[in-house]
């Protein structure tokens, strides 16, 4: 059985997730019972991970625009 940690500053939804995510564990390990913490901690790294890159996606583009913003300001303000 996987307990999770309730913290104070966590919002409802959170907590409602957790409880989801860890019912999902637990009819998970009742089905493959060899499943280890380790496949369980993976498993999460991959969920995070796969949302991630988008994320880091929209920042690095952003970034870009900024640079290019900059760079044709400044082109624009030398030929002054």
């Amino acid at each position: 059985m996987i307990v999770v940690p309730v913290r104070t500053n966590a919002s409802p939804t959170a907590l409602e997730l957790a409880q989801r995510i860890s019912s999902t564990v637990e009819q998970f390990e009742r089905e493959r019972p060899g499943t280890t913490r380790d496949d369980i901690r993976q498993a999460l790294r991959i969920v995070i991970s796969d949302r991630a890159p988008f994320t880091r996606w929209k920042v690095m583009l952003i970034a870009l625009l900024a640079a290019l913003f900059a760079v044709l300001a400044a082109y624009l303000i030398s030929k002054r």
